[in-house]
């Protein structure tokens, strides 16, 4: 995949992601700690998604050995980056925590739908 292309699909889900918001939003009022759950998982689960991208495309363009100590480096700055995110938003607004998770997931479901319809439903090659 290219740069360009990686950009793309990257902002692609990314908006995926982000809209599904638009749902909680509307069911805000009427089931306020899922939604909010939903929200504060989504934003979390973009931020990382993000940060993933960006190293990718900084790692990509060093040599062997700089990109595996630059490999190692991110995932655990993007885990820590998870970990406490997780504990503020589980301390200071006690989401529902089934919705909170899903929403941090939120990215990794929505890659396998989209890569799903594109497999089924897409015009391929020859056909």
């Amino acid at each position: 995949m290219s740069n360009q292309s990686t950009k793309k699909f990257t902002k692609k889900i990314l908006l995926i992601v982000m809209a599904t918001n638009v749902f909680a939003l509307v069911s805000l009022p009427v089931r306020f700690e899922p939604a909010i759950g939903w929200i504060a998982g989504t934003i979390g689960s973009t931020i990382n998604f993000y940060l993933l991208h960006l190293s990718v495309q900084r790692i990509s363009q060093q040599e062997n050995e700089q990109s595996r100590l630059s490999t190692f480096k991110t995932f655990y700055l993007r885990f820590l980056f998870l970990v406490f995110y997780s504990v503020a938003i589980s301390l200071f607004l006690k989401p529902d925590i089934l919705s909170f998770g899903l929403g941090l997931i939120s990215v990794q479901m929505v890659i396998y739908l989209y890569h799903a319809y594109s497999f089924f439903f897409e015009k391929k090659d020859g056909n």
